[in-house]
């Protein structure tokens, strides 16, 4: 009965087992994205568990990739009875609270499975006497096909065990060989392997396992070794050097490593520069390890690779819980916090060894893992932001031209929508008495402009608003005008001037200035400041001035005279970067000879003063000039009786709705006259004659003829005319007697003056 009971139960754990494998099989294959990465760590990871305790750079690793097949080996101790069956049951033989292993043998290698139902496993037991060379097949149609297919494994395993190596094994103790065959496979071996690429060397350094990491493929081999190793100096940043062998050449990979307690370590890519050293973006690498990489932690929001042995990690190994609810995940708190103080420490130590080009590698990536939701997100928000963040802005870290250093927190960092922009808005800032020491070079202004951006999206929010240190093209207008305007009083370009660096014109600044909103969507910052130069050199806003089509200077001095700030009223013609800105649109020519013919008038019936005389007298000469003589009728000139500065008006005539002239015409100025009647000029009131001032200013006789033509004035003073008239007008001494009304019969020709 017992015996029955005995196998009762293996039976139910067999089972128990083939569903359990079953299900985990069905549910990799659901989520292949986020397992194709996995199988290379997998694999990584059950080899520095096959070593000796006390081996130190034994392990070597070789993954090779050809013909559609992968071979995974290495050269770890031999496979207890124990871990066989495990491995073909898919279960592990390790201790979670065993630090020194990482994988869950057997579990790990499920992994594999999306790229093919078969392996090939070759090996040494741990007797030191024997080997196995089996096929491992996971049938996964059914729990009960999975089931039958694991127990034939084992009865493979089992008759294979000889006391004679494998030949293909060489010097190496273990081997994994995985047809590859379909489509989605070959992908998943590729993005595998160029994971493994990019974090061997990561790996080197977090295990002192390994002596090397070698991978083939059909692009070369490609072999790491640590050359360097980290020592046990707690917040003493050290630099470790891989050796990467690709093919024939040899490649130093220097990283930058500090370790706290409790064997946190926080680590970043060096590179040679110019003779010097730089920190590198540690880019698409995860950026949390256990010894070996957490997949799927690219994007945590830290700008570094964290690697603790004490991690506790999801059962995808993709990220790490940060519940602070959870007193088993407190560990991972702690282990973020301290990371935080130990990346202070580097890149103080960068600073303190005036390394360069340091902004891009402290860029926080955005956080898109599961394990940082809310309220996990909150909280590593927080701690990011006041652990790491705010003290970065409190270390000198930013080069400036000069090649001194200073904080962020007390800097100038500029922000733009592109490259283009923020090396122009460094300019502008430049060209300020003052700025340049603030500044970044100006060719690391970009990548702090992208570093501040990460950092503002750690607090959820702009820039601008995140740091008092940043600087956009809105804030230095609102700074120019706040300068320049003050007690809202006019500011000038003298002002703007004055705020520049000595050999920097302010016209040409402001051009910069508007040419950067226009190619930066901030065209409508123009209009909120007074940033822009009006033609009596003031500061103004675009809405209130007009635009300049090419008004005549002659006429804006006359209309200076006449009290009219006109060029109060427009746009420099030198701020050519506007012109395509209506503001309040154009101001025309014939606008302005309306306007001003208007005050004339509107000046002589009030107060024909001497501003008056010179405006009537140069506005009448330009309306000549342009042959507008239309414009003449009715215009305001002055009578040559006087000097005084109150001169007597002359209103030139104008034509009626009938064609007729509305008054009679004066006589033009003297000197236009014929010249035997300018002799006799005496004789005529001076009252009626336009003054000599304006034949000055137009002495064309052609001229002078036109308008005489036009009736607006007469040249000679003798009238010949024919017409009807009474003899009571020709009668010189008496009256007729007689109550008769005599009158010609006919026109009588008729001399008059």
């Amino acid at each position: 009965m017992t015996d029955k009971f005995d196998d009762a139960f293996q039976q139910a754990d067999a089972e128990n087992t083939g569903q359990r494998v079953y299900y985990t099989l069905q549910e990799l294959k659901q989520y292949p994205d986020a397992t194709r990465k996995r199988w290379g760590w997998e694999l990584l990871q059950n080899a520095h568990d096959a070593r000796q305790v006390e081996d130190k750079r034994e392990i070597i690793v070789e993954i090779k990739y050809e013909q559609e097949e992968l071979v995974f080996s290495h050269n770890g101790k031999g496979f207890s009875a124990a871990e066989i069956a495990h491995l073909i049951r898919s279960g592990s033989t390790k201790n979670e609270t065993d630090e020194t292993t990482y994988g869950q043998y057997g579990t790990g290698l499920l992994t594999t499975h999306l790229l093919s139902r078969k392996i090939q496993i070759s090996g040494q037991l741990n007797d030191d006497k024997n080997w196995f060379d089996f096929s491992l097949v996971r049938d996964d149609d059914s729990p009960e096909a999975l089931l039958k297919s694991l127990d034939k494994a084992k009865d493979a395993f089992k008759h294979s065990i000889s006391q004679n190596k494998p030949s293909q094994l060489g010097d190496l103790t273990t081997r994994f060989r995985i047809p590859i065959i379909e489509e989605n496979a070959k992908r998943s071996v590729k993005t595998g392997i160029e994971t493994l690429k990019q974090c061997a060397p990561y790996v080197l350094i977090f295990n002192e396992t390994f002596r090397s990491i070698s991978i083939k493929d059909y692009e070369g081999t490609l072999r790491f070794e640590v050359v360097s190793y980290p020592e046990s100096k707690l917040n003493m940043p050290q630099k470790i050097m891989v050796i990467e062998h690709n093919n024939e050449k040899k490649k130093r990979r220097e990283y930058l490593l500090t370790q706290g307690k409790e064997k946190t370590s926080v680590i970043v890519p060096l590179k040679s520069h110019d003779g010097g050293t730089i920190c590198l973006l540690v880019e698409n690498t995860p950026r949390l390890f256990k010894g070996f990489p957490l997949v799927g932690t690219e994007f945590f929001s830290f700008p570094a690779v964290i690697n603790s042995p004490n991690f506790t990690v999801t059962s995808d190994r993709d990220s790490v819980p940060l519940n602070k609810d959870s007193e088993v995940n407190q560990t991972n708190l702690e282990i973020i916090e301290e990371a935080c103080a130990l990346l202070v420490d580097l890149v103080d130590y960068a600073s303190s060894n005036e390394w360069r080009y340091q902004p891009r590698w402290l860029n926080v990536p955005l956080p898109l893992t599961k394990s940082q939701s809310s309220p996990s997100m909150d909280w590593l928000r927080k701690c990011v932001g006041g652990n790491l963040i705010e003290k970065i802005r409190q270390t000198p870290i930013i080069l400036n031209t000069d090649n001194n250093r200073i904080a962020p927190e007390k800097a100038k960092l500029l922000l733009a929508e592109s490259e283009t922009g923020v090396k122009a808005l460094w300019d502008l800032f430049d060209g300020i008495k003052g700025q340049r020491e603030l500044l970044p070079k100006r060719e690391e202004a970009m990548e702090w402009c992208n570093t501040v951006e990460s950092w503002a999206d750690v607090y959820q929010n702009e820039p601008m608003s995140s740091f008092k240190e940043v600087r956009n093209g809105r804030k230095l207008a609102s700074a120019i005008q706040e300068y320049t305007r003050k007690d809202n009083e006019w500011s000038t370009i003298k002002d703007l001037q004055n705020l520049l660096r000595d050999g920097v014109s302010a016209v040409e600044w402001l051009n910069r200035l508007h040419d950067f909103f226009n190619e930066n969507g901030l065209r409508e910052a123009v209009r909120e400041y007074y940033i822009v130069i009006d033609q009596s050199g003031c500061l103004d806003k675009l809405s209130a001035l007009h635009r300049d089509p090419g008004i005549d200077e002659e006429l804006k001095e006359i209309a200076k005279m006449l009290g009219w700030s006109i060029r109060q009223g427009l746009r420099d013609i030198r701020l050519t970067s506007l012109n395509k800105e209506e503001g309040r649109g154009d101001m025309t020519q014939d606008e302005v000879v309306d306007t001003l013919r208007q005050k004339l008038l509107d000046r002589a019936n009030e107060n024909p003063d001497s501003d008056f005389k010179e405006a009537s007298r140069r506005l009448f000469a330009w309306i000549v000039n342009q042959k507008d003589y239309s414009r003449l009728r009715g215009f305001p000139v002055f009578a040559e009786d006087t000097d005084s500065d109150d001169p007597r008006i002359i209103h030139l005539p104008r034509l009626t709705q009938d064609n007729v002239l509305d008054n009679e015409r004066p006589l033009g100025p003297i000197k236009s006259w014929p010249n035997d009647l300018q002799d006799y000029a005496e004789l005529f009131p001076r009252r009626h004659i336009v003054a000599n001032i304006f034949f000055e200013d137009v002495s064309d006789p052609d001229v002078w003829q036109k308008l005489e033509e036009d009736g607006l004035i007469r040249k000679d003073v003798i009238i010949r005319d024919c017409r009807e008239i009474s003899f009571e007008a020709l009668q010189s001494c008496s009256p007729l007697t007689e109550k008769v009304n005599h009158e010609s019969e006919k026109k009588i020709a008729v001399t008059d003056i």
